[in-house]
């Protein structure tokens, strides 16, 4: 069953997976649990390694999205011919949410950008639209808005926060 529920996942536009580390019995070692979700189907895969093994065996040749963050052991999957690569908003705002302690204006402002993003997802969910015409339309105006005036803001405050600081620079790679 657990194989057929993964075959199903991997039959879907789009998918979201990520990857946790999990201890072994063997003290030194440990194992990833590897969780796609795809619509209401959530299917987990063990592997004792983190390598991208496992997201090519689950979604090897399959087409849509991929929703991850930026390990590169998804590269298989989205390289020439597969996926497209989306990137999780939730791993920026948790780097935002962590700098509240060094940089609290910055990370307060990046906080109410990303709302703006969500909220247009919320208003979706809330009127019944979700993948609907009108859901469409709403991404590309006002949430293509919401994500502009995020990623202009992080282009602007890239200079101020070098790559060891809390607010990295990667962060507005990721947008």
């Amino acid at each position: 069953m657990a194989d057929r529920l993964l075959a199903l996942i991997a039959t879907r536009p789009v998918v979201q997976a990520d990857e946790t580390p999990i201890k072994m019995q063997n003290p030194k070692r440990r194992g990833y649990v590897w969780t796609f979700v795809a619509d209401d189907l959530i299917g987990y895969a063990f592997a004792p390694s983190r390598s991208g093994d496992t997201p090519v065996a689950v979604l090897g040749g399959s087409q849509g999205t991929l929703v991850v963050d930026a390990y590169t052991g998804y590269n298989r999957v989205t390289d020439v011919g597969g996926r497209d690569r989306a990137g999780w908003l939730a791993h920026v705002r948790r780097k935002c949410f962590d700098a509240r302690g060094s940089a609290q204006a910055e990370a307060d402002e990046a906080l109410a950008l990303i709302l703006a993003v969500y909220r247009v997802e919320h208003d979706v969910k809330q009127r019944g639209l979700v993948r609907t015409a009108m859901h469409l339309d709403l991404r590309q105006t006002a949430g293509r808005d919401a994500m502009d005036a995020l990623h202009a803001w992080l282009l602007a405050q890239q200079p101020r926060h070098g790559p060891k600081t809390p607010r990295r620079r990667h962060d507005c790679r990721a947008i």
